[in-house]
């Protein structure tokens, strides 16, 4: 047993700084007094820093609290954020993240005592007390330099077995993290639902994945362009899996199968709006007139996540976008909430179409299977960066699938930026910036001016919002992220001036 160990520096203790531990507790921290909120803040922040160096990387770090001084959605009374310790927000000066909170159990401890500072106090109140349980997490930027960024903004490159390609950065690094390989993920569990659910409705079912297919179109689709690696030849990703039909077609056509499914990623443009992913999860599903399979399998799924509330509509068209394929009808699936201020939200599309064979026409069925809305509305998800955490889990409770989110919870951080624009700015590589450099943090641009001088110098002003789905963010760190990086980069890529 050690005595006399100071919590805020564990790390220079003569016998802890060499050791490393699983588990670090911390019951009712306090600097002594009354109405020192900002000591008892400073108190968890030295304390996280130090426990940060001691705790592995998948150890936790325990923190117990009096109600309501933790300032999370499960305190109770909630009081002003000003009012609180800001427990989150000081846990993340030690790259720690709030993954879950429960009440303080006092059988725990059966020889804790609670008493005032130095056993000389009356005991406080422990009744409605939480316990608040952090991981540790990388840290977003290992590196501030300038010259380290910047070469995340040229492109990189993406292997695939279609050949190489080089596309801008926030393609290929989520493409290399994808929800589909991410066991657990709630996009993971959809798909593997779906598998079983097609698994036993048919005899002969294929599977195919992004490996057989190319991600790549030749003609303008809509998607972001990439190059060929070496020749420099102009390419589009592609924007939707119909893009790459064909392929899935010469597969399909080659065994006999009743049904082909293939899960693929699908490339969207980045622009102003930050609520967009650049990369979507879908899955296609081609069969001789398997209509409806979507249908039936989204009903099955609402009632496995117990979603009453929601029901399935369904709107049919003739004439579908035009492809290199006769489609002769269609219909787009979405799932509606009771409350009817809310909109419909389009979750599958089925196609009928006829293929040439044999002399002849078949009639084929095309379903797309839009997983990451579906995930979104089945596990109540309000942000696509979600999807992508790799910490978030779905889990079952009494035998309903419930999503586990990476991080219980997070604070965002807005701040204004100003800056005098150059003859090199560009609007489009502004905004494109942003999401190279920290599209996983920026949830929302907002342009609040822009001021001309007579003198022909423009000055602009913009609004950014931060916050993180995965790893340690507070305000502190948010401001320089701003400052030492996106301010910086900008500088030297746009040649602006910061206000």
């Amino acid at each position: 047993m050690l005595l006399d160990v100071d919590a805020t520096k564990l790390d220079d203790h003569s016998v802890l700084r060499n050791e490393k531990f699983s588990k670090i507790i911390f019951n009712f921290p306090h600097v002594g007094g009354k109405m020192k909120i900002h000591l008892n803040r400073a108190l968890l922040k030295r304390f996280f820093q130090s426990a940060s160096e001691l705790v592995t990387l998948k150890g936790r770090v325990l923190v117990s609290l009096c109600k309501g001084q933790g300032g999370t959605r499960l305190d109770k009374p909630v009081r002003r954020w000003d009012d609180t310790w800001q427990v989150v927000e000081m846990a993340a000066h030690g790259n720690l993240v709030l993954v879950y909170v429960e009440k303080f159990r006092n059988d725990i401890f059966p020889k804790y005592t609670s008493v005032g500072y130095r056993g000389g106090g009356s005991a406080f109140h422990t009744d409605g007390a939480l316990v608040y349980i952090f991981s540790k997490r990388q840290p977003l930027y290992p590196s501030l330099e300038v010259e380290t960024i910047l070469q995340c903004l040229g492109g990189q490159l993406l292997k695939t077995n279609f050949g190489n390609l080089v596309c801008e950065s926030v393609y290929s690094i989520k493409y290399r993290n994808s929800p589909f390989d991410m066991e657990g993920s709630a996009v993971h569990y959809l798909c593997e639902q779906l598998k079983t659910f097609i698994g036993t409705a048919y005899v002969e079912v294929r599977h195919i994945s992004d490996t057989d297919i190319s991600l790549y179109t030749e003609l303008p689709c809509g998607g972001p362009v990439c190059y060929t690696e070496g020749q420099g030849v102009e390419r589009f990703l592609r924007h939707t899996l119909l893009d790459v039909l064909d392929q899935v077609l010469r597969l399909w056509n080659q065994a006999s199968d009743d049904i082909l499914m293939f899960p693929g990623l699908v490339f969207n443009n980045t622009g102003t709006d930050f609520s967009c992913p650049p990369l979507s999860c879908h899955v296609l599903l081609v069969g001789h007139d398997r209509q409806d399979i979507s249908e039936h399998y989204i009903r099955r799924m609402l009632d496995t996540c117990k979603k009453d509330a929601m029901y399935i509509s369904v709107d049919h068209f003739e004439t579908a976008v035009e492809f290199q394929h006769r489609f002769i009808s269609g219909k787009n699936i979405f799932i509606r909430n009771d409350n009817l201020l809310d909109e419909p939200v389009k979750v599958a599309q089925e196609f009928s179409f006829a293929v040439e064979s044999g002399g002849g026409f078949t009639c084929t069925s095309v379903t797309l299977i839009y997983l990451d809305q579906l995930s979104e509305l089945l596990f109540d998800i309000d942000n696509w960066r979600q999807l992508w955490t790799q910490e978030s889990r779905v889990v079952l409770s009494e035998n309903i699938p419930l999503f586990k989110h990476s991080c219980f919870d997070s604070r965002a951080y807005t701040f204004d930026i100003c800056f005098t624009d150059s003859s090199n700015f560009s609007l489009v590589e502004f905004y494109n910036i942003l999401w190279q450099v920290a599209g996983d943090i920026i949830t929302n641009v907002e342009f609040l001016n822009l001021y001309e001088s007579p003198d022909g110098w423009r000055s602009h002003c913009y609004r950014i919002t931060y916050q993180s789905f995965e790893k340690a963010l507070c305000r502190e760190q948010a401001v320089i992220i701003q400052k030492a990086v996106i301010g910086r980069v900008l500088c030297v890529k746009l040649e602006v001036s910061i206000r």
